[in-house]
This record gives C-alpha cells, structure tokens and sequence, in this order.
C-alpha cells in the first residue's frame, strides 16, 4: 500500500481497535486497508458501502474511490461532508479516543510485533502558540483536541481538527493546504 504506513507485517493478527489506532493515530493506509477486507471482504466491496453510508449521512459532495483516500480522479468531498462526518463520528467513543490521542502502543496478537503510534496531527502533540500566550489553565484560549491529517499530490496537505474553546466546540476542515499546521494556528488566533 502507498504513502503512510504502520508497516503491518503479514500473516499477522491484531485487533480491530489496533488497526483503528493505527489508522487513526498513524493514518496507515495499510491499516485502512486491512480493515477494508475484513469489513467487507474486498476494497472494491468496502468503498462501495462507503459511499452509500456517506449518502445516508448526507454527504452529497464526496465520492470515494479507495479506501485509504489515495489520489483518483472521481474521489473528493467538500469541506463541509468533511466537518459533517467529523461531527457524526465523535458521537462514535471508539473512534473519539483514538482521533484525540497523541499516541498509544499497539501489539500483534501473538506478541511478536509491536509498536509506537504517534500522532500525525502535531498540534496534539504541543500546545498552540495562543495557548502558550494565554498560559495553560486558561479555558478561554482555543485548544486542537483531535483531529485527523491527509496528504496527497492532488489533495495537497488536508486537516482536520477539532477545537474546544470555553464551553464551544468547533471542527475546522483545511484541504489543499501547502502549509495545513501555520495555516490551523492562524485560525486559532484569530479565534
């Protein structure tokens, strides 16, 4: 599988939830893969499914080809079926926990591979620039909780990212970014 990877070894067992933290955290396409086949029994089958949930979500503006979101010329969405499923999924805990989580380790059934996940949203990694301005325990200062990055030659660097400030929630969705981590703490002070 191209691009991002966990570098599943084959023949390997793992659980679901590891491959949706490797998925999620890492955003392996060999994970999304994996999880694919075991889905659906096929990537083609996968997709397929995919697109008829995105309907019913009432996602009328995206179009998936593939199950890791690779470069093709009928897969696309907008920002807003992005922010739309974004605000669906979150209702989903499983999902939640890993889309916030800056990391976590993953194991093989059987033990013999392991690994450390780290998050490829770095704003989960370190505060914001307005949050170190605004110091730690100020509420009131725009906070990236989870989120979930993409990139590809003709997607560009896409993010999306979920932000708390005081009692308000907000889902930011970048796509076509050249520079997805400036452009996110731009946003956050003008917040």
């Amino acid at each position: 599988t191209p691009g991002n990877k966990a570098y599943l070894v084959g023949g390997e067992r793992f659980t679901v939830g590891d491959l949706l933290s490797a998925l999620l955290i890492r955003s392996a396409n060999d994970a999304a893969r994996t999880l694919a086949i075991y889905h659906s029994g096929s990537v083609q089958a996968f997709t397929e499914e995919m697109n008829a949930r995105a309907l019913k979500l009432g996602m009328k503006s995206t179009s998936f080809r593939n199950a890791e979101g690779l470069d093709h010329p009928a897969h696309w969405s907008t920002p807003q079926d992005i922010a739309w499923l974004t605000d669906f999924i979150l209702t989903k805990p499983e999902i939640a926990v890993r889309m916030s989580a800056a990391g976590e380790y993953i194991a093989s059934l059987d033990g013999s591979h392991s690994m450390q996940l780290y998050h490829t949203h770095v704003l989960l990694h370190r505060p914001t620039a307005l949050l170190q301005a605004g110091g730690p325990g100020d509420a009131a200062m725009p906070r990236v909780r989870a989120g979930k990055t993409g990139t590809t030659s003709d997607a560009g660097e896409c993010l999306v990212s979920v932000v708390d400030q005081g009692d308000r929630e907000y889902i930011v969705v970048l796509l076509g970014s050249q520079q997805r981590y400036q452009d996110m703490e731009q946003i956050l002070t003008a917040m």
